[in-house]
């Protein structure tokens, strides 16, 4: 497990956590980066999860970019966001927003083809899945925008699910 953190104190604070439980590099690895680096390369993790920091990220296409190169197919991708409405819980309604805006900028800053976002899971959250589209009949093939939508098609789809 590779833990991704955007502050050094809190990277300490794992590592001790870590030295405590008696975990090795093997099991491990803590790297504190800034906020939209993602912090892996070069299809070094099965999945990633993004815990309220999103919103946050200014250059999207970037990170997801970077952080898609670093995942294996079919790069699962979990974020949680916070709902966007008040809650006793979590930052200003200036830093959150809608889940539909949050699915949409997903699709417009990276290749990704599907996203489902859950508001019923997490209390005042938003858990979103999001991966790279799967043929169910495939056998597990990677299947790109083009082939899904006909030779020269542009852009990609996305499948929506809504709870």
């Amino acid at each position: 497990m590779i833990a991704v953190v955007n502050e050094a104190d809190k990277a300490a604070a794992l590592e001790a956590k870590k030295k405590e439980m008696g975990l090795g590099d093997d099991r491990l690895r803590i790297r504190a980066v800034p906020v939209g680096d993602p912090g892996i390369t070069n299809e070094e993790a099965d999945m990633a999860f993004i815990g309220h920091r999103f919103v946050g990220i200014q250059d999207k296409t970037d990170f997801l970019k970077r952080m898609r190169a670093g995942m294996k197919y079919p790069r699962y991708l979990v974020m949680v966001e916070w709902q966007n409405r008040q809650t006793a819980m979590g930052p200003p309604m200036s830093e959150r927003l809608p889940s539909d805006r949050i699915m949409d900028l997903v699709g417009e800053h990276s290749e990704y083809s599907d996203v489902g976002a859950h508001s019923d899971k997490v209390p005042d959250q938003v858990v979103f899945l999001i991966n790279d589209y799967m043929d169910p009949g495939g056998g597990g093939q990677v299947i790109d925008a083009q082939q899904m939508m006909g030779e020269g098609a542009e852009g990609e789809t996305m499948e929506v699910i809504q709870e």
